[in-house]
């Protein structure tokens, strides 16, 4: 299945795993709407309810950044330790 609103790429498979935190990311901002006009209108339980989406829609988006630069980066996905490759070492020392 395509994920709503998408064009690009198949419609199953590598592609669909690779946006599931886009499409989290995009309900949570849909779920918190109501509490954010209500928490705008002065209700302090829904401002609790708003931070604390925030928090989780922070961290969902830096999940789709890393995925971004997994992808963009060749090489990196195949590594799975989430670090980027290390330049090469240079000899510090003198001719020998």
């Amino acid at each position: 299945m395509r994920a709503p609103g998408g064009s690009c790429g198949p419609a199953d498979g590598p592609t669909e795993n690779k946006v599931d935190e886009y499409l989290k990311l995009k309900a949570l901002v849909e779920e918190i709407g109501d509490d954010v006009y209500k928490a705008m209108g002065g209700n302090k339980a829904a401002g609790t309810r708003v931070r604390k989406a925030m928090q989780d829609i922070k961290n969902t988006a830096q999940a789709v950044r890393k995925r971004v630069l997994d992808i963009r980066s060749p090489g990196s996905a195949e590594r799975g330790d989430g670090e980027t490759p290390s330049a090469p070492a240079h000899d510090q020392g003198g001719n020998q």
